[in-house]
């Protein structure tokens, strides 16, 4: 597609030589005193005399027209000063290559490489205690990518040592400076594996590091993820129980801050229910903000399949009549960790790719009954579909509560439109937030609509 337009083979010389390449400079960190950044300088965009682009944190102003010229490196560009990175981060999954056929090429050619700040990879393990890599994958570095499916269009070689998904990141990080990539431990299934380290936070943490840091990928990884459903909770993700004290977050990061130092990037999802006695009560999350630079609101996570009789905005910008008496949305959500002391710029709205599904619904208001789940993209995951996949056959025609719907007279579908992507990043970015995330890159379409929309809202 595009990308690959614009490909030279200058491009693939220098992609060629990535192994001997040094590793980019660390990236800034945010501070409240700077101005925000301006878009980031991308390799592939004409610039004029005066126009602006950021890049690591620090703006920088055209000096005369250029092309292909990093910021930084000659004296095509003045440096402005020290800015702050409004935050643009998603998820990768490696076995998307599997069932949805979508690889780190994907990222380049949809355009969503030039709509992000950080990718993080999806999944690391946790186990004996220590970060691993998915044991049940080659996918990571041991499995060569074809021309096909390569970021430059060259296969890697069945003999080189790094391959596979790593190797594609790091020819993407090459094109794509402005990128930062964290590998994330955890999600649903290595949640569990937390409760297994039962306090050693000090060797977890150097296990992270080393991993890494491993010189086989070197330069790729500017940090880590951590994706802890459900820490000191009963029940916990699934059935297990966690009983590791409301101290563990803050003992977590403040061994990953130690072992990974401060240029590292640290970030944690984070509940959103505000509920008294549920996951926000469970831990102390803002004492150990301290030690963190971003948390991802799991912001999403508020009605769905598991109320298959009513139907409910799955993301909420704001209750409405019809929810429960109880106040759950992600207003309510922000309001409580704001008047717990949190850092607002600490703080990234989370987006799902994704739509929550109800049939036999004969009313389209919120709280209305439904007889089940509405058959979804995926056999067996009824009530579920890919964002990709919803907004083409089923496309928005209401809003509630900032949060768009699909009613067909049947079946109701809840899930966020464009325009509500919008109106969410506005609302974030006049709240004073960080910026935003969103589970994940391969329920974009081919086009990149969902990311690029927030990208143009973020800099607006």
């Amino acid at each position: 597609m595009r990308l690959r337009k614009l490909l030279t083979v200058s491009l693939a010389v220098v992609l060629g030589s990535l192994a001997l390449s040094a590793a980019p400079p660390a990236i800034a960190k945010p501070d409240k005193d700077l101005p925000d950044c301006s878009e980031p300088w991308l390799r592939a965009e004409d610039y004029d005399k005066h126009d602006r682009a950021s890049l690591h944190g620090v703006e920088y102003r055209a000096k005369r027209s250029s092309r292909d010229v990093e910021p930084g490196t000659d004296k095509s560009w003045r440096r402005v000063g020290d800015c702050r990175p409004k935050a643009s981060f998603a998820y990768f999954s490696y076995w998307g290559y599997g069932d949805r056929d979508y690889w780190v090429a994907d990222i380049a050619e949809s355009g969503n490489a030039e709509n992000l700040t950080t990718i993080m990879y999806a999944f690391a393990g946790v186990q004996d205690g220590e970060c691993v890599l998915d044991p049940n994958t080659d996918a990571d570095w041991e499995m060569p990518i074809d021309a096909e499916h390569s970021v430059d269009g060259v296969a890697d070689d069945p003999d080189q040592e790094l391959k596979g998904h790593f190797n594609q990141l790091l020819k993407l990080k090459e094109l794509y400076p402005h990128l930062s990539v964290t590998l994330s431990v955890g999600g649903g299934t290595w949640s569990q594996g937390f409760s297994d380290v039962d306090g050693e936070w000090a060797a977890f943490a150097d296990s992270c590091a080393a991993l890494i840091e491993d010189p086989r990928w070197e330069g790729l990884f500017d940090g880590v993820d951590i994706d802890w459903k459900t820490p000191n909770f009963c029940p916990g993700w699934g059935t297990y129980c966690d009983e590791s004290g409301p101290g563990v977050m803050v003992d977590m990061l403040r061994e990953l801050r130690r072992a990974l130092g401060e240029d590292a990037v640290i970030s944690v999802a984070t509940p959103v229910n505000t509920w008294e006695g549920n996951h926000l009560d469970s831990t102390d999350w803002v004492g150990a903000s301290e030690y963190a630079d971003h948390y991802n609101m799991l912001s999403y996570y508020y009605h769905g399949s598991w109320e298959p009789e009513r139907i409910g905005n799955h993301a909420p910008l704001y209750w409405t009549e019809g929810q429960p008496a109880e106040p759950l949305s992600i207003e309510e959500t922000v309001d409580w960790y704001l008047d717990h002391g949190m850092d607002p710029e600490k703080l990234n709205l989370g987006f799902s790719l994704a739509a929550q599904g109800w049939t036999g619904v004969d009313d389209p208001a919120v709280g209305s009954s439904a007889t089940g789940l509405a058959e979804g993209q995926y056999e067996t995951d009824p009530g579920y579909a890919d964002w990709n996949w919803i907004s083409e056959r089923c496309p928005a025609n209401g809003v509630d509560g900032g949060t768009a719907h699909c009613w067909n007279g049947e079946d109701w579908w809840s899930y966020d439109s464009v325009e509500t992507v919008a109106l969410k990043v506005d609302w974030a970015m006049e709240k004073g937030l960080g910026g935003v995330w969103a589970w994940e890159l391969s329920n974009d379409n081919d086009e990149g609509e969902f990311f690029g929309q927030i990208r143009e809202s973020l800099y607006d």
